[in-house]
């Protein structure tokens, strides 16, 4: 933790104003590059840019916006290409134009390691598409590792309730689990086990079955689409919140505590980071802003 400070610390002094305290958008530098981007199981899209660069002033609203929508399951980011301190970092990037905007996705996390967790390094590669927000937003998301396992008729007995970690389970009507439930994995990848399973009226009855099974004074009948469930210690607890990503982290730290996100030490870090604040002080109350509403459905 005294090494995130003294990064956050240093970051603090370097920073520059084009992107403010007030955006979402994670101002990076030399010093915190490899805090933020690499001590993270999250993908991370950052921009290169310089101050005084025409396409990037044109760039900054759109990415403002990628990074106000897409906050809670991407680390978005920049960091000033012109600063002195950052012109190795940049270099070392072979960053020829700006902006430039890279995304890093991070290697496979292993859990049960208790050394290496993370094997390999975090590959690389540059952003060559649109410049607007729905169209960086949605590479971005492309490239969120999925820890959220499919479960189906198939498999639901041999897969739910057969193992000794706490497993959530989505239940929804969708083909795949969207960013958000993949960023809630992530969050809880140390101790909690991921899953969702496809609802219609095909597969309602394994599911009723092998959750009446796990606990027998449970009532199958009563899930419906969208749900979480987790199952822990034999015992089935249903999220009646709302599904946005502070109140299922509320739910889900209950029974472990999350390595990153809204509740844990990192994300208290990077929330530091992007608005300003300097270490052991405390955020200033104002007036509440607009909330961001969360399009991406579970």
């Amino acid at each position: 933790m005294k090494l995130l400070s003294l990064a956050l610390l240093v970051s603090l002094v370097s920073a520059d104003t084009f992107y403010t305290p007030k955006d979402d958008v994670i101002q990076l530098n030399a010093y915190n590059f490899k805090d933020v981007v690499f001590n993270s199981n999250y993908s991370s899209v950052v921009e290169f840019y310089a101050p005084w660069c025409g396409h990037c002033q044109n760039l900054k609203n759109p990415f403002k916006k990628a990074a106000a929508v897409s906050k809670d399951y991407l680390q978005v980011a920049a960091i000033d290409c012109d600063a002195a301190e950052n012109k190795k970092l940049c270099s070392d990037y072979r960053i020829q134009g700006f902006p430039t905007i890279m995304v890093f996705r991070p290697p496979k996390f292993d859990p049960t390691s208790s050394t290496n967790r993370r094997s390999g390094a975090h590959a690389n590669e540059v952003y060559s598409g649109a410049r607007d927000t729905k169209s960086i937003v949605e590479f971005g998301v492309s490239r969120i590792k999925n820890y959220v396992k499919r479960v189906s008729p198939n498999n639901i007995n041999q897969t739910l309730g057969n193992s000794e970690k706490t497993q959530l389970l989505l239940v929804t009507d969708k083909a795949k689990p969207s960013a958000l439930i993949k960023s809630i994995a992530l969050d809880f990848l140390n101790d909690i086990e991921s899953f969702y399973y496809p609802f219609n009226d095909k597969t309602k009855k394994a599911l009723t079955t092998r959750l009446e099974e796990y606990q027998q004074s449970f009532s199958g009948e009563s899930i419906t689409s969208p749900s979480i469930l987790v199952l822990h210690e034999n015992e089935i607890h249903i999220f009646d919140g709302k599904l946005d990503k502070l109140s299922i982290s509320k739910f889900l730290a209950e029974f472990s505590t999350p390595l990153e996100g809204p509740l844990s030490k990192r994300g208290k870090f990077l929330e530091h980071i992007r608005r300003g604040i300097k270490p052991g002080r405390k955020a200033k109350k104002g007036k509440k802003g607009k909330q961001t509403k969360n399009h991406d459905e579970l």
